[in-house]
Order: C-alpha cells, then structure tokens, then sequence
C-alpha cells in the first residue's frame, strides 16, 4: 500500500525520523529528503512550468509544523511568506546546482549595485536539492506534466514571484482584442495555463510551424528562431495597431538589469519574454512603476572581457544560435511611445478600420439593403439590429459599421448616437461590449 511522505515521517518508516537524534548522515538526508518531498507532493500547487522544469507554488502558512521544524534543523526557515518551488528536469543531471549558481550570482550583483533602486530584481535562491523519490511520486509529477526518467530529480527552492510573465502578458492582450476571440472572457483568459494561452494565440494569429526541412541540429534551430520571429511579429505588430501600451519603466529596467549583470560577467543565454515577470500595473503609463523579476537563469552563462565586442561570439555554441539577452527589449519599445502619441496613433489605425468597414458595408447587397431600411425608420430599426447585437459576435461589426456609416452621411447625429450606446452598453455581453466602448470612445473623441 502506498505510504506518502509525511505518513512514512509520522510512523517511523525512516531510520530516527528527528533529524537531531539521526545515527548517520545517512539517516538525516533520508528523512530530509522526505520532508522536501512531502512538501512538493502534499503542500504545493503547480502554476507554470519552463524549460528546466515545473514551477510550484508553496504556501509556508499551510505547511505543519513538524515539517517547518525537520526544515529549520537543516537550516531552512521558510518563515511565513510565501516561496516557489522550481522542480528542475530530472534527466539534467546538475541542472538545479548550475542554475541555483548562476541565479545566486546574478542576485548578488543586482543587489550590490549602486543603483539597485533603478534595477529589475532576481529572486532569491535559498538551496537545492537532489532527491530519490518514489513511482508513486513520480507518478504524480508526470501527471502535472514531468517528462524526466528515472526516480531521481532536483528540486530549487527560491522566492515566490505572484506576477505574470511577458509572454503571458502579451497573450491576454492579444486575446482581449482579437476577433477570433471574442468567445474568451477576461474570467476565461485568467484561468488558463500559459500553455493554454500560447495555443489560442496561434489559433487565432495562424501561427507557421518549422518545416522539418533542415539537415541538423545548428539549421532546425535557425529555423525555429526564424518562424517563432516571425509568429511573434504577427502578434507584436497587432498589439501595436490596438494601441496596446505598457509602463515604460519596465523596459528601463529591463535595460539596466542587464547591462549590469554583463558587466559582472554573466549573461542569460535566453532573452524570451518568459523569463521576465511583471509584478503591478504594467498599462499604467503615469502610476506606480511595477516591479520586474528576472526567473530563468537555467541557460546562463559567465564569461569574461567585454561583453559588447565578444556579443557575437558568446551566443554562438557548437553552430547552435541562442537568443541573445537583449531581445526582449525588442517588443518593448513597440508599445513605449508617448502616451499622447500613443493614442493619436491607435485613434488614426481605428479611424481607418472604420472606414474600410463601413466601405465593405455598404458593397455588400445584404447590407446596402439593410441600410436602406434603416433610413426609414432610424429609431425602431436601430433597435431591432441592437438586439441581434446581444446573441451574435458576429453581428457587432455589422451594427458598428451601419451606426458609423449613418453618422458619415449625416442622417443620425453624434451626440444621439453616443446618447443611445450610454443607455445601452450595461447590457452588453462581454463580447459585444468591449468593442462598442471602443467604438463609443472613438466617437467621443
């Protein structure tokens, strides 16, 4: 019969389960390895995974403390705040000891900057751990998505960043926004995995997938570099068009962030908007600038000499090209404009939309004949095409496009217009209503 972690500390099942009377130091990482695997298995929740591994979320103030205590012993004091728990691949052998340096040095450098105020932050990383755990264990872990082999894995254990990532950020923002998908809530997009999220976005923006042409492993990552370029710019070119705005701060210190870091030596190796997390406000252009987080140091690599004149050089490794640190800047600066100039941009590309839409109304017979109708009997026929607005995505384009063709010609005012969406909009669905704001905002002007 299957016997959890904790239940085998309770009963005896390990040698002296009171680390401080252990007869061997044998005896003692037995029952800490247990411990950590108690907490990982029974005391943690899974939010995110990357490339090294499944992140976990553990919550200190729901653990016992039996085992907050057989932790102190070895001189883990998980306090009362809240810490993640970074599972790293168990077939990378050293993996969570690399990475638990490379982000050990990054944080002291951060935090011995002069100008530390000015920078992002990287969370502290308070050990790591190899551990034997049990099938029934692994099991668990393979059904939250694990992929290592064998019963060995290592475990990180760092601060808790309750942020999102910029790659989850960028998702929403699109999802928000696009047509396709106007059938997912805000509700929706914030219960989704950033899987999840990253498989919509290629539903919708049509996302390309590598051939499978290439003749090695150097060409297969060019290639793949190549099509994940080109699928992000589907997506950072819409945002852009949206109007979509982030809190410049957060490509400042983005910016800083790194250049310190290369001045002590050490470079991420992976300049994915994944490995950033945004803690705040990030649309607010004027409020509280947020916090950022550098998360993923598992690629990471020291070097020495300048990193400008050797850039080339240290992202190149057996014909293998990785992406450079700076590339997530790169997106940034799309959406960091002026405010003033961002929103004269986004109403100009809305305005344009609008046109065309109304263009292609009136050139469809269906909708030409429709608008004819309309005329007769503005008020009543205005009301019968609002309701289908209620059930039907699809006809929000519709009435936005004859409501905005009737203004062009002058057969409605504006302010009747604007006067008949305020006594409406409440009892919008959220499909229909985040655009007829939009629309309503444009014509307030």
């Amino acid at each position: 019969m299957y016997m959890s972690p904790e239940q085998r500390l309770g009963n005896g099942q390990l040698p002296n389960q009171d680390p401080s009377k252990a007869e061997t130091e044998r005896d003692r990482e037995m029952v800490f390895d247990a411990t950590i695997e108690a907490l990982l298995i029974e005391h943690s929740e899974k939010v995110n995974e990357g490339n090294n591994g499944i992140i976990f979320r553990l919550d200190a103030k729901t653990i016992p403390n039996e085992l907050l205590e057989k932790l102190r012993e070895r001189g883990v004091d998980l306090g009362g705040d809240d810490r993640a728990i970074k599972l790293l691949k168990v077939y990378s052998s050293g993996a969570a000891e690399y990475e638990f340096g490379m982000q050990k040095y990054a944080h002291e450098a951060v935090t011995s900057a002069p100008n530390k105020e000015e920078l992002a932050r990287v969370p502290t990383p308070l050990f790591w751990k190899g551990l034997d755990v049990g099938d029934e264990t692994l099991s668990l872990l393979r059904s939250q998505g694990f992929r290592g082999t064998g019963n060995k894995i290592e475990v990180l254990f760092m601060d808790f960043v309750p942020g999102e990532d910029l790659a989850v950020i960028y998702a929403k923002e699109a999802l928000k926004r696009h047509p396709k998908a106007v059938h997912l809530t805000e509700e929706a997009l914030n219960k989704m995995s950033a899987s999840e999220l990253m498989a919509e976005v290629a539903r919708v923006f049509e996302f390309k997938v590598p051939g499978g042409s290439s003749r090695n492993e150097a060409e297969r990552g060019a290639e793949t570099d190549r099509v994940f370029m080109q699928n992000a710019d589907l997506m950072y070119k819409f945002l852009e068009e949206q109007g979509f705005v982030i809190n410049p701060s957060i490509a400042e210190k983005i910016r800083l962030t790194l250049k310190r870091l290369h001045e002590r030596g050490i470079y991420l190796r992976d300049g994915h908007p994944r490995n950033f997390m945004v803690v705040g406000d990030y649309s607010s252009i004027t409020g509280k600038a947020p916090e950022i987080y550098f998360v993923d140091f598992g690629k990471a690599k020291r070097f020495e000499g300048d990193y400008y004149s050797m850039r080339d050089e240290l992202y190149t490794e057996d014909g293998v090209r990785h992406v450079p640190d700076e590339s997530v800047l790169e997106p940034l600066k799309r959406f960091i404009k002026h405010p003033d100039q961002k929103i004269r941009d986004a109403k100009i590309t809305y305005g344009r939309s609008l046109d065309l839409l109304a263009k292609r109304f009136v050139e469809d017979q269906r909708q030409a004949d429709l608008y004819e109708q309309v005329l007769k009997d503005i008020s009543g026929k205005l009301e019968y095409t609002f309701g289908f607005v209620q059930s039907d995505p699809e006809k929000v384009n519709e009435f936005i496009a004859l409501v905005y063709k009737l203004v062009q010609d002058g057969k409605i005012e504006k302010d009747f217009v604007l006067k008949y969406l305020e006594e409406r909009l409440s009892s919008l669905q959220p499909f229909a209503r985040n655009k007829v704001v939009e629309f309503y905002k444009y014509l307030k002007g």
